[in-house]
């Protein structure tokens, strides 16, 4: 808007995801595993496409001239908006831009809940500090395979780095307080680098990078023995 193009957004046919309604169970469903299918079509897809007529519509009021071009850019679940744009109205855009498209909800979003499950079975939440002296680990070992040391594990397919391997080696919190690394950090640690491993050993989708910040789909709260899933996979 402050180069001078005309912008439109949608919120996808449900409120602000600030809202307490905003939840999924409070629009997706018309009753405990009855699909609301209308709302859901209109966030998949159909809002996308009443935003960009109805904009390019009042574009066209106000200026008295069609848009020359129309531009549509997004991330996360604007990269799966836009990505669905090109898939179902290719003719409404003349260039989309998908940043970080947020796609294959049913394996995606559910691998993002998994640490979090681990956790629950094992009974025990890593505090945060410990989770990041396991990927503190993970950069030291396998910075440097890129021939650059930076802080970013670049060659993740070289890095073979084992969270096992640092069992019992001390770290500290911000108390300053000398702990020990542990077999159930480890195992939350692997849960997330390895993503959701199915009873049969299949790997249902990927994990994260071993230098990321696990405290997005690991994180606790603190020592009250409690995990803090990210919302969207909890919610949905």
């Amino acid at each position: 808007m402050n180069d001078g193009y005309s912008a439109a957004s949608t919120d996808g046919g449900h409120p602000s995801e600030t809202a307490d309604i905003a939840a999924p169970a409070n629009w997706a469903l018309l009753s405990p595993g009855n699909l609301n299918l209308p709302l859901l079509q209109d966030f998949a897809a159909v809002a996308l496409a009443d935003m960009t007529l109805i904009g390019q519509a009042i574009t066209e009021s106000y200026y008295g001239e069609k848009p020359t071009y129309s531009y549509w850019t997004g991330c996360s679940t604007g990269g799966r908006q836009g990505l669905m744009l090109a898939q179902r109205y290719p003719e409404l855009y003349d260039g989309i831009v998908a940043l970080a498209p947020a796609i294959n909800w049913d394996t995606f979003l559910v691998t993002e809940y998994w640490p979090q499950q681990v956790m629950n079975q094992l009974g025990v939440y890593p505090p945060p500090c410990e989770l990041k002296a396991f990927t503190d680990a993970a950069i030291a070992a396998c910075d440097g395979l890129d021939g650059l040391d930076d802080g970013i594990i670049s060659d993740a397919n070289a890095c073979t780095f084992d969270p096992y391997s640092v069992v019992g080696d001390t770290f500290s919190c911000e108390d300053g307080k000398e702990r020990q690394l542990t077999i159930e950090g480890a195992k939350v640690a692997d849960s997330a680098w390895s993503g959701l491993i199915d009873s049969s050993g299949k790997r249902q989708w990927y994990g994260v990078n071993k230098d990321a910040a696990l405290s997005g789909i690991a994180g606790t709260n603190g020592t009250t023995g409690t995990g803090k899933p990210f919302r969207h996979s909890a919610d949905w």
